[in-house]
């Protein structure tokens, strides 16, 4: 929950995320949990300041997961003894992990584990899935579209169709053949589902590298020199942010709607 899910994206606190998830789920009706005082809460943590205020002003220490974040900042023995991967040394049972590109939340642990238990794998039960859903857009009814993108088919109905309910047929059920290789991944664009037999793939494909370029560009090309073409920056600015969530104004008709 720090490294990659959840909390924390690559140790980057997800503010909006732990503030509303803490003051939700530890607390009760009797407890009369926390209730913003405006739609707009991108305004609210805006004018909160600095986040020594949220105990002082708002909490007053009595929310666990909160007093948490607060008391480890970084990747400490607290978030340590939690990570999963130092566990996984050996295979028990068949396991197949799911995961969407566009999981806004938790992509970071199907890969990791599926990684971690790979080398562990004598039997070759261990499995990977990558859809094109956002959290938990496996279990939707079609998962044809993310948005307003299109993937041509229903993508969530195939994956609990063709992959997950032969899976476990065949685990627990001892009926029929194991229905997917190694790896399966929807490769949007081409709007299909492509099967790997390692993962990442080695079969068909060629590593190449990506450079940052200047002016917000990507190329093959490696920068040359010390110029202004070998690098690029931006400035960090809270004020100007891209939100995930719609604002008050894209309601009200004055902008983009900006969704998760």
């Amino acid at each position: 929950m720090f490294l990659g899910d959840d909390f924390h994206h690559n140790g980057a606190f997800r503010l909006s995320y732990g503030f509303e998830y803490a003051t939700r789920m530890e607390t009760s009706k009797e407890q009369h949990p926390f209730d913003f005082d405006r739609y707009d809460t991108y305004r609210w943590y805006l004018d909160l300041g600095p986040l020594s205020r949220v105990n002082a002003q708002y909490l007053h220490g009595k929310i666990p997961s909160w007093n948490d974040f607060v008391a480890h900042a970084s990747y400490d023995r607290f978030w340590q003894r939690q990570a999963a991967t130092p566990y996984l040394t050996h295979v028990t049972v068949p396991t197949l992990n799911v995961a969407g590109w566009w999981d806004q939340e938790d992509f970071y642990g199907p890969l990791k584990i599926y990684e971690t238990l790979e080398p562990h794998d004598t039997g070759h039960v261990n499995y990977l899935v990558v859809g094109p859903w956002n959290h938990g857009g496996w279990a939707h009814p079609e998962g044809q579209k993310l948005g307003d993108i299109d993937f041509g088919s229903p993508t969530s109905k195939y994956f609990q169709e063709k992959i997950l309910a032969p899976w476990f047929a065949h685990f627990l059920k001892d009926q029929g053949e194991v229905a997917i290789p190694e790896a399966m991944a929807f490769e949007a664009g081409d709007n299909e589902w492509k099967s790997w037999d390692a993962w990442p793939p080695r079969r068909n494909t060629t590593e190449k590298r990506l450079y940052f370029q200047a002016g917000g560009r990507l190329s093959f090309q490696r920068p040359g020199g010390r110029g202004p073409d070998a690098f690029d920056s931006y400035v960090s600015d809270s004020g100007d942010v891209f939100p995930a969530r719609l604002r008050l104004a894209d309601l009200a008709g004055g902008g983009p709607a900006v969704r998760r």
